[in-house]
């Protein structure tokens, strides 16, 4: 870093970096936003830098680096806290059905031939046992993964289904 160096400068020489940096921490939306993010980290870098400890280069990654790191935690875990999860979204979207248990039945019959095996163990097992996730891939030894997918294709399947009823209606 020189010394007479402004930060438009500065941010044009460190821009290869910055995408570097993002590109290995796999951002791919909001660039703009980690961007500016980057370009901040890179000024208080270029602020607190103290030459007897090393290049500013090593310095300023590492600044960048920390802060993008910062940023992508905060916006998993405002995620985690903030979005529904598939569990409330799955009962936000079954409030219509029945809920007696001769009803629900009922749907399950009339849907279970579109579902597959796999999918008709999940929805029996999540609606009828109230089971998690958890729960059912350890009953079932499979990995929870692989009951999240059951559960993504029974989904577009319920959906389908709705969309079917409501139009017949």
């Amino acid at each position: 870093m020189e010394k007479n160096q402004s930060f438009e400068e500065m941010l044009t020489a460190f821009r290869p970096l910055i995408f570097h940096i993002m590109k290995t921490l796999n951002i791919y939306t909001d660039q703009d936003e980690f961007f500016q993010i980057a370009a901040i980290a890179l000024w208080k870098a270029s602020i607190n830098y103290d030459e007897q400890k090393g290049r500013f280069a090593t310095y300023a990654y590492a600044t960048i680096k920390g802060s993008l790191m910062t940023e992508l935690r905060k916006k998993q875990t405002y995620k985690e806290r903030h979005v529904l999860h598939a569990n409330d979204i799955i009962a936000a979207k079954l409030e219509f059905f029945p809920y007696t248990d001769i009803e629900a039945r009922d749907l399950y019959e009339r849907i279970a031939p579109a579902l597959s095996d796999a999918q008709r163990i999940w929805f029996t097992m999540y609606f009828f046992e109230g089971k998690t996730q958890k729960e059912i891939a350890e009953e079932l030894n499979v990995t929870v993964n692989k009951v999240k997918n059951w559960r993504k294709g029974a989904l577009k399947k319920l959906k389908k289904y709705a969309v079917k009823a409501r139009e017949e209606q």
